[in-house]
């Protein structure tokens, strides 16, 4: 009874320091459409500026405290932290090894934890160590115990082959060149145990039925990063990549759009990650389309508008 009531407590700080981010977030934001896909697999039995593509994203988020409202906005839309249905008994047994790639502060693992999925084993790998992030990213104390390396999957992760059940990687669409994204889904398999699972979640770098204060912002983001060899549609590219990866069967995909700036918290969830994430990275952006980073930020405002 201890325990239940421990979790139970833990599960209510949790929310009600949600909703306190949440709130402090979205006040200082000022209708469209963006698309989630996830990829669900299970491994068969026997321009010059100075920001690296490769860590563009992980600069970003752990900045300015950006992975809290994708993880929020991610469960809402997908409707849990686990997306297939067939890999959730894994997470009964204490026997379960899994691992996040590119785990941020351990959101998601703690997020499994809290859920009642209490006795697998959980590590998390990231290039960035966990005690380096911004005290603001921090979040909880690590409630799923979990064990953190520092390491990058664009090289090759601090794990031997066929080490875990389930691996969890989502939303670095940003991080990995479009040429490498075969190298890093043959770099999940390897580590995956036979009969294990790798799940991914990436969205593509566009909105639908944008509008032309959008698109004057958007155009220009999507553009820079083409230059820079990031693939702004990995979400849509995600089951043929994985497919051509090789070594994988039962390939499962789902597609969720999730409107920006419409009535509910989901919708507001996103359109503030959005726009913190284009100002975020006001000083390159303003450099890309030749404007002041003043201007820039008015542009974004502008665009804000329209969701």
């Amino acid at each position: 009874m201890g325990n239940v009531q421990t979790l139970e407590a833990a599960r209510r700080e949790r929310s009600k320091r949600r909703q306190s981010r949440l709130s402090l977030l979205l006040s200082k934001v000022p209708k469209s459409s963006l698309e989630l896909k996830s990829i669900l697999t299970g491994f068969p039995p026997s321009p010059e500026t100075s920001v690296d593509a490769a860590v563009l994203v992980p600069s970003l988020l752990y900045s300015i405290g950006l992975w809290h409202l994708e993880h929020n906005a991610l469960c809402d839309a997908f409707g849990g932290h686990i997306m297939c249905p067939d890999a959730k008994y894994l997470f009964q047994s204490p026997r379960t090894k899994v691992l996040d790639v590119g785990c941020a502060n351990g959101d998601w693992l703690d997020s499994l934890y809290l859920t009642g999925f209490t006795n697998p084993e959980y590590h998390g790998v990231d290039i960035i160590a966990r005690e380096n992030l911004d005290p603001g990213m921090m979040g909880e104390t690590n409630i799923s115990r979990a064990k953190f390396q520092v390491g990058n999957v664009l090289e090759r992760l601090p794990y031997g082959d066929n080490e875990f059940d389930f691996v969890h990687q989502r939303l670095l669409v940003l991080g990995i060149p479009k040429d490498k994204w075969i190298d890093v889904i043959r770099e999940l398999t390897r580590v995956t145990k036979h009969k294990g699972w790798i799940e991914l979640v990436e969205a593509d770098v566009t909105i639908v039925h944008d509008g032309p204060k959008s698109q004057a912002v958007l155009k220009p983001f999507t553009g820079a990063l083409e230059e820079r060899g990031i693939d702004t549609l990995a979400g849509s590219r995600l089951a043929a990549n994985v497919k051509q990866a090789g070594n994988l069967i039962n390939i499962k995909t789902k597609t969720v759009s999730i409107p920006l700036g419409w009535d509910g918290e989901l919708p507001n969830l996103l359109m503030a990650d959005l726009k913190f994430g284009l100002m975020a990275l006001s000083d390159w952006m303003a450099q890309v389309m030749g404007v002041s980073t003043e201007e820039y930020r008015g542009m974004v405002d502008a665009a804000a508008s329209e969701w």
